[in-house]
């Protein structure tokens, strides 16, 4: 049965992804930072949730980055990076189902595609801060070393924010 998409939660994930954003600005943008509403990219993993998250959280990125101070890079690369990192664990999610992995497997497979996740964030985060941002605000940071703090911060907001929210949600909202 082909998945159909709700446009409620799509709504409803892209505000709070967005306010959750804007409500901690400040340690949400540039090289040092920590965006605690990446823990919500994990929810395409839910199959009540999947294809409708990936849409949010995808418009979230774009909305989230309206207040970013590196435009108009940020309103480019921070919805594409959602729309991946969303997509690959979609996808983790669909496989989980198909080969009939119990909790504990699946919530294996979710932290597999959180630190994938983690990684696609710390690249191409880090080449736009590098790169493409004024040298004030990427603060002559080498690559390699945003790229490593970019995934420090995402393993506390992915990883371990995301699969903990995903734990949850699967066992509060059955699939």
């Amino acid at each position: 049965m082909k998945e159909r998409v709700s446009w409620v939660k799509v709504a409803v994930l892209a505000a709070a992804y967005t306010a959750l954003t804007y409500a901690i600005a400040p340690i949400a943008y540039l090289i040092n930072q920590i965006r605690i509403s990446d823990a919500m990219l994990i929810i395409p993993f839910h199959k009540r949730y999947g294809k409708s998250a990936l849409i949010g959280l995808t418009l979230g990125g774009f909305l989230a980055n309206l207040l970013s101070p590196i435009q108009p890079w940020d309103l480019i690369f921070g919805p594409v990076t959602n729309f991946v990192v969303c997509s690959i664990i979609y996808y983790l999610g669909i496989l989980s189902r198909r080969i009939g992995a119990d909790f504990r497997i699946r919530i294996i497979i979710a932290i597999i595609g959180a630190l994938i996740g983690s990684l696609v964030i710390g690249l191409l985060i880090g080449y736009e801060l590098v790169f493409l941002a004024p040298p004030d605000l990427s603060m002559g940071t080498p690559y390699l070393t945003a790229v490593i703090l970019l995934m420090m911060s995402e393993i506390i907001a992915l990883v371990i924010g995301g699969v903990a929210l995903l734990a949850t949600l699967i066992r509060a909202i059955p699939e």
